[in-house]
């Protein structure tokens, strides 16, 4: 998940991100995911993973989930957090992609469909 946090600072559409997951064979891309466990769950387990695995749960800043959450953008159970909860319909939050914008860093990433699994590849053989 911090990687998708990454991805989405380098620049990558919040629909554009759960796309190329569910693309792969996921049932739900990771802003989903996110939206629906709750980014202030999220926020409460991040420390104790850092302390469990170190450097790999590093790449994104944190500070933008922290944000959100400041914001009551901490997911479904807010109605909004990386979308908008109304009803049924599920939208792309503008607010969740004007903080995305504040948190944007350098694009640098060419290999868009396969960057998440390299990174799990890399997890399972540690």
């Amino acid at each position: 998940m911090v990687e998708a946090g990454g991805i989405l600072q380098e620049g990558y559409g919040i629909k554009e991100l759960d796309n190329i997951l569910k693309q792969f064979g996921f049932p739900v891309g990771p802003a989903t995911l996110f939206d629906e466990v709750g980014i202030d769950v999220g926020n409460h387990i991040q420390p104790t993973l850092v302390k469990a695995f170190g450097a790999r749960m590093g790449g994104a800043n944190s500070d933008m989930m922290v944000e959100m959450v400041k914001l009551g953008l901490a997911g479904r159970k807010t109605g909004k957090g990386f979308y908008l909860y109304e009803g049924k319909s599920k939208d792309v939050n503008p607010e969740a992609q004007t903080l995305l914008e504040k948190y944007k860093g350098t694009f640098c990433c060419r290999l868009k469909n396969t960057r998440f699994f390299i990174k799990f590849l890399k997890m399972s053989l540690q």
